[in-house]
């Protein structure tokens, strides 16, 4: 008899919630105190607004009043998904993880390398050396249609991987569904 094979769960999402969970990898939205969380039931990226502030509180009312005080569009709703994911102990909802900062920079580092256009290259590497490297790089790209579109592909695959990567830390496997 051999040994019983166990299958690794599946994830499935679609090729925009893989360029979300990128962004939140990114940290994208770290400037406003959310919290995500990837549901591995239905692949959904879930946003806890409250974290840890919830013991900063003593009633759910409070804690409401002061998120919105802050900016945030939340309701009742919102703290009962604080306390679900509380509650589930990292079985069905994972938090998302963010990328070391210097990811998004070495992903422009390595498609600079990979430019066989000389000219362009050339301006690409100035572009991408001192503070502002970003906005700079995207502005010589935006000169450069068919590079653009190769760098956004270039780009997605990075984070894709990363994706990937991560969920199978995580044990599952990652699935890509048609659709938006």
């Amino acid at each position: 008899m051999g040994k019983k094979q166990t299958q690794t769960p599946a994830i499935r999402m679609t090729l925009n919630d893989i360029e979300d969970m990128a962004l939140v990898m990114d940290g994208e939205f770290d400037e406003m105190g959310i919290d995500f969380f990837l549901d591995v039931m239905t692949g959904e990226i879930i946003r806890d607004f409250v974290g840890g502030r919830s013991l900063d509180y003593d009633s759910d009312e409070e804690l409401l009043d002061a998120l919105v005080n802050e900016g945030h569009d939340v309701d009742m709703n919102d703290i009962q998904v604080h306390d679900m994911i509380e509650k589930d102990g990292a079985k069905r909802y994972l938090r998302i993880p963010r990328v070391e900062p210097w990811a998004g920079y070495q992903d422009m580092k390595d498609f600079v390398d990979a430019v066989t256009d000389l000219p362009l290259k050339a301006r690409l590497e100035s572009a991408i050396n001192g503070k502002g490297a970003f906005r700079r790089f995207k502005d010589v790209l935006a000169r450069h249609q068919a590079w653009e579109k190769r760098w956004h592909a270039f780009k997605r695959s990075k984070q894709e991987f990363r994706v990937r990567e991560w969920l199978e830390k995580e044990g599952y496997e990652l699935l890509v569904k048609s659709g938006n």
